[in-house]
């Protein structure tokens, strides 16, 4: 019994080694299949983004090289045609130089390498333009200074912007008094016609008319009276308002028009504020 031992323990570990095998097989063919799947997916964006590159959707085109230098970072034609989008159509040199590094340090033995450090050039030069000090090509390119300049720049818009909307709900609210003003002149017009109406002592209905007929006055919240014989401040406040107490409002608004002790002169334009 104990010599066939050794040739059991030898058949168990080549079954071992056989189903060890298998499994390795079945892996790589697995990792195989994934790989050849994010290839072609790879190749389906890098498609799309050319695409859309020569069709002059530009931004659709950062987008679809973005997603596609995401997922595959060492892409080094991914790299390539996203700094040439940025330069060329993005008005970007900053991020074009960024993917011109990237492509250079991935391919270093390219047969494109001097069209790439040729266009690196470029950008830098126009980055200098953009962003340098007087135009020499050799200054330093602050972009913290130039982003600090962009942020100014929106804050100016913003705070004119801020002006404008304060300004509108101003206006907003004088025609909310202006509004107020008229409905309360109505309510005053509409008593003194009712009692008119119903045998009162109001006044006839055309001196209601005359008396409050708007006319070119100092502003748009502002309305006219022309003053009748007869006429006093407490009357005028009355009818304008229906509160002969206003008077002093009237007074206070009209003091180079009033003569001494209120005395009024027949056919005077009067304020009513």
């Amino acid at each position: 019994m104990k010599k066939f031992l050794p040739w059991a323990a030898l058949a168990l570990s080549a079954a071992l080694a056989i189903l060890s095998a298998h499994a390795l097989h079945r892996a790589r063919r697995i990792t195989d299949v994934s790989h050849v799947e994010r290839r072609a997916a790879a190749d389906k964006l890098f498609r799309d983004a050319r695409d859309a590159q020569l069709e002059g959707d530009a931004t659709r085109a950062r987008e679809l090289y973005g997603r596609l230098v995401a997922d595959e970072p060492a892409n080094p034609l991914a790299r390539l045609q996203l700094g040439i989008l940025l330069q060329d159509s993005l008005n970007d040199p900053i991020e074009a130089m960024h993917e011109f590094d990237a492509y250079l340090r991935l391919a270093p033995g390219a047969e494109k390498r001097e069209m790439v450090e040729e266009r690196r050039r470029q950008a830098k030069d126009q980055a200098v333009r953009l962003y340098g000090r007087g135009g020499d090509a050799g200054a330093p390119v602050d972009i913290g200074a130039e982003a600090k300049k962009a942020v100014a720049a929106v804050q100016e818009k913003l705070a004119a912007a801020q002006a404008a909307l304060e300004a509108a709900e101003a206006d907003r609210e004088d025609y909310r008094r202006q509004a107020a003003q008229l409905q309360r002149q109505v309510a005053s017009l509409q008593k003194r016609l009712d009692a008119f109406q119903g045998g009162g002592t109001a006044a006839p209905t055309h001196d209601l008319a005359e008396a409050f007929l708007s006319e070119s006055g100092p502003g748009p919240s502002e309305r006219t009276y022309r003053v009748k014989r007869g006429d006093t401040l407490w009357k005028i406040a009355q009818r304008a308002y229906g509160d002969a107490s206003r008077n002093v409002d009237i007074r206070n608004a009209n003091a180079d028009r009033i003569g001494p002790n209120d005395q009024l002169a027949e056919g005077t334009i009067l304020v009513l504020p």
